[in-house]
């Protein structure tokens, strides 16, 4: 995780590169949210690779899931980070993550945040 917080979802919307597929989001304390997606694409190889259930409290730097080269269509994960609750930002969606004032932050300022503490 590159930010701390409680884990609110983990579903999976899609089955290729074009979806969210499967995701884990979390919501911060400090108002952020994080969305980690793309690594599966079926509920059965989430479930596999996944290390949380909703409701987990994670810390920055614990390991909440993993990508493995098996998993069809699936080389690596996307990670979006959203000023907001996790239920603002999947309503939001993928389609203004790159718009100003639609709450996306740039994930490289928050992990290096989070690895400094």
């Amino acid at each position: 995780a590159i930010h701390g917080g409680v884990v609110k979802s983990i579903k999976v919307i899609g089955h290729s590169q074009s979806d969210l597929g499967y995701y884990i989001a979390i919501e911060s304390p400090d108002g952020y949210s994080e969305i980690y997606q793309e690594f599966a694409f079926s509920m059965a190889d989430g479930n596999r690779l996944t290390k949380v259930r909703v409701g987990d409290h994670v810390k920055t730097g614990q390991v909440i899931t993993r990508v493995d080269p098996t998993t069809p269509n699936c080389t690596h994960i996307h990670i979006g980070v959203y000023k907001g609750s996790v239920k603002k930002m999947l309503s939001v969606g993928e389609a203004h993550y790159s718009e100003p004032g639609y709450g996306w932050q740039d994930p490289e300022k928050i992990i290096k945040a989070g690895l400094g503490k």
